[in-house]
């Protein structure tokens, strides 16, 4: 595999949260994007609009723009203390407006489909590999009932056909300089995943392997050097 294409995105403003971290984090990533080329991963950054009715379209447009072989969402999680690597998203919209100021659509996602959709990331070795960094993170089964898990399933539904990687992280208000770093320590924990998806079908979730996490010690070395150069 020569190389991988990994699409993160993060989210506009919304009511509550007229500065949303996440997508100065997308800016921010714009300065190491050169350097995690040379490792062989090429970045494509965009943000999204908190707005239920664009978030499908706008997804189908950057899968087909973009061709990428994992995608990694941001999105905040105004209550939590430490980022939330979520393992799943439910076919449920809550009833909260977006930030055109408009409700959910009904009830469900995606009409008769799967209640739960799986991560296709490796949650446990992403965790491990943040908490080596000494980053407070943790598993969360919980991706709410707002744009960002109605964006998650929505992802994981356009990747069953796929072997694409798909993945949601929820981050707390915190330093940008943190959240740049553990945004380049999750994207370069992606590597060992997609070299062995060229291959294989994704190892379902539970299946987290001594093989990777030997793989991710080095790819926390590596992410470290990134900002060392």
């Amino acid at each position: 595999m020569k190389g991988s294409v990994i699409l993160v995105t993060g989210f506009g403003a919304f009511p509550g949260a007229p500065h949303n971290p996440t997508a100065v984090l997308m800016r921010n990533l714009a300065a190491h994007e050169r350097r995690l080329a040379r490792m062989g991963i090429k970045l494509e950054r965009r943000v999204l609009p908190v707005v239920y009715s664009e978030i499908a379209p706008r997804l189908t447009a950057l899968i087909a723009e973009t061709a990428p072989d994992a995608i990694l969402h941001f999105g905040l999680a105004r209550g939590r203390r430490a980022i939330s690597i979520e393992t799943r998203a439910v076919n449920h919209f809550g009833t909260s407006p977006d930030a055109a100021g408009k409700c959910a659509p009904g009830s469900s996602i995606l009409r008769g489909t799967a209640a739960v959709k799986r991560a296709g990331v490796p949650v446990p070795a992403l965790n491990a590999a943040l908490r080596r960094a000494w980053i407070a993170s943790r598993p969360s089964n919980d991706a709410g009932n707002y744009v960002c898990n109605q964006t998650f399933y929505l992802s994981l539904a356009m990747a069953t056909a796929t072997n694409r990687t798909v993945g949601f992280v929820h981050v707390p208000h915190m330093r940008a300089s943190t959240l740049a770093r553990a945004a380049i320590i999750l994207i370069m924990s992606l590597q060992p995943v997609l070299r062995r998806t060229s291959q294989r079908p994704l190892p379902k979730l539970d299946r987290d392997k001594p093989f990777l996490r030997c793989q991710t010690k080095r790819t926390l070395s590596s992410a470290i050097e990134v900002f060392r150069t």
